[in-house]
């Protein structure tokens, strides 16, 4: 039985494309990562990003940034608190009376707060689901990939056999016993001539590995192709 090292049919072309849909996901991620943190100061917050996965962490507000939309809710509410306790001491109103305005300023203000988490939490969200559609498109490439490689993989050695099979079979004797190329129905034919014997068709395992520029051990009597 003897071993040698050949290349797996079709690994390049496996090796490229996985690296391929890699280099596109993360281009991705890198998109999303900028659009999230846009986003937040926009809103008036700002947050740690994982550069990989974009998860947030330590959510805050952003305190040198005045123009963000929790900023300028603030700005609005305060303004509106000290126009209404103005106006109800130009007409000399107090107490209770006067405190109605305030308290309709507080409202407002949380009325856009709310208003501002959701439409927030909703950006986000959406940022994470653009992100995993992306991640399923990578491993269905990836996937699609490998399989083209252990088609070529399995065609290549199929030829192979066949190849080995006709040469041997290719000394015109008329008699004799001759190995012919396996077949993929296990049956044996009987010629005018001579008597064929089938051996029982090979088997194929195939193993692929995450690192580029792999090889295979090719087992020629075996047809066996493993990627280390």
């Amino acid at each position: 039985m003897s071993t040698y090292e050949t290349p797996i049919p079709g690994a390049d072309i496996y090796l490229q494309s996985e690296l391929a849909a890699k280099t596109g996901y993360q281009n991705a991620v890198a998109r999303l990562n900028q659009q999230r943190l846009d986003t937040l100061r926009q809103s008036g917050y700002l947050a740690d990003i994982d550069p990989t996965s974009g998860a947030l962490s330590n959510l805050r507000v952003d305190p040198s940034n005045p123009y963000g939309t929790y900023q300028q809710l603030l700005r609005g509410s305060a303004i509106d608190a000290q126009n209404a306790h103005e106006a109800a001491a130009a007409r000399g109103i107090g107490g209770g009376l006067a405190a109605q305005g305030e308290t309709q300023a507080k409202y407002q203000f949380g009325q856009g707060s709310f208003q501002l988490g959701t439409g927030l939490q909703g950006a986000l969200h959406g940022y994470d689901a653009t992100q995993t559609g992306a991640e399923t498109s990578m491993n269905q490439s990836i996937l699609q990939s490998k399989m083209q490689a252990l088609q070529a993989a399995l065609q290549a050695q199929l030829m192979s056999q066949q190849s080995v099979g006709y040469g041997q079979a290719g000394g015109g004797d008329s008699g004799g016993t001759v190995d012919a190329p396996a077949s993929p129905y296990g049956s044996s034919a009987t010629p005018t001539n001579s008597t064929v014997n089938k051996p029982t068709p090979a088997t194929y395992g195939i193993t692929y590995g995450p690192a580029a520029g792999q090889r295979a051990s090719a087992n020629k009597k075996q047809g066996v192709y493993t990627i280390h």
